[in-house]
């Protein structure tokens, strides 16, 4: 029993008087609903549906406002949120429907007792040492609920932390592919002993690939097709991508690509979009394969970030006028 202070303004007026109360107690009971599954209940709420258990008692008020058995379900399941004041509006509203039971009165005054106390403690500054009676729900009980609230949250937690170990665990799966990749090539370059070819201004090509000339000798030719290649090389280095892609022919094929415009779109932002990149050719060796066409192989160093690989290139590079360009490309 709650004693009432003579500090009335923390404590407001009975909810019902026992005048009251005793006529209202009198009225015949309207027929109860089925019981619910409790055990089904509790595992939906473990397995973070709980919002599915409150639709379901909310449907059942609605069809018949004076369903106390739901009401009280309902407001078990509240409190166990935490959330008296949602509890104790779903009881009154039951209570006015249909006040004919003892349980949903006495549930919603110790609700409201429980709320005064509080706040007549938080009032005087002191904690309420007030007993709390136990919420009787129709079936479901609030220490269950709380319980099965815990459960679903610790599920939560646990899936969570798997989704980020499995995303680390990819992470480092490709990053010691590509790892396995890179000494792979560097093994395989150590082992040919390759002459490095060096880039300095002698061997640098000029703003645009077309200021490389087109003497007739294939010597000459085999000169300035490394010399574009070194080029090509720079300009995507220094991410002048409209330099890049100038070295490239209208006539470029790539697989899964249907145009040079369509690659062109794909390349534009992976080259773009990196911060500093590095790029270094190797070893180049071009071989005539037709008239005013060659084929160049190369090794290539591409660091980016911590991505460091190393692959072996092969390009078609034909005579355009007086240009040299790449009409396919292969790693």
């Amino acid at each position: 029993m709650v004693r009432f202070s003579p500090m009335n303004k923390f404590w407001p007026r009975p909810l019902v008087t026992a005048a009251v109360l005793g006529s209202l107690m009198a009225l015949p009971p309207l027929p109860s609903l089925a019981n619910i599954d409790k055990r089904q209940t509790y595992t939906q709420i473990e397995n973070g549906q709980v919002q599915a258990v409150k639709s379901r008692l909310q449907e059942e008020l609605r069809k018949n406002p004076a369903n106390l058995q739901a009401a009280n379900d309902l407001a078990a399941v509240l409190i166990a949120e935490d959330q008296d004041d949602a509890a104790r509006s779903v009881l009154e509203a039951a209570l006015l429907a249909h006040p004919n039971t003892s349980d949903t009165f006495k549930n919603l005054r110790e609700l409201a007792a429980r709320q005064y106390a509080q706040a007549y403690a938080k009032a005087m500054g002191t904690q309420s040492k007030r007993k709390d009676e136990p919420i009787r729900g129709a079936q479901l009980d609030p220490q269950q609920v709380k319980r099965a609230l815990t459960v679903a949250q610790a599920r939560a937690d646990e899936a969570a932390r798997e989704a980020k170990q499995a995303k680390l665990a990819a992470e480092k799966a490709e990053a010691d592919r590509l790892a396995k990749i890179a000494a792979a090539e560097q093994a395989t370059a150590k082992a040919a002993a390759p002459a490095t070819v060096v880039k300095s201004e002698t061997t640098q090509v000029a703003a645009s690939p077309a200021a490389a000339p087109s003497p007739a000798g294939s010597a000459n030719d085999e000169q300035n097709v490394k010399q574009a290649v070194l080029a090509w090389a720079e300009s995507w280095e220094k991410k002048n991508f409209k330099k890049y892609a100038g070295f490239y022919s209208e006539t470029f094929k790539a697989s899964k690509f249907s145009s040079k415009e369509a690659w062109i779109d794909y390349r534009r932002p992976r080259v773009m979009n990196k911060g500093r990149i590095v790029v270094r050719v190797d070893n180049i060796e071009s071989t005539a394969v037709g008239t005013n066409t060659r084929e160049v192989k190369f090794l290539q160093r591409y660091e980016s970030g911590s991505l460091r690989v190393r692959t072996t290139k092969k390009q078609l590079w034909v005579l355009e006028g007086s240009v040299w360009r790449i009409r396919s490309e292969e790693s």
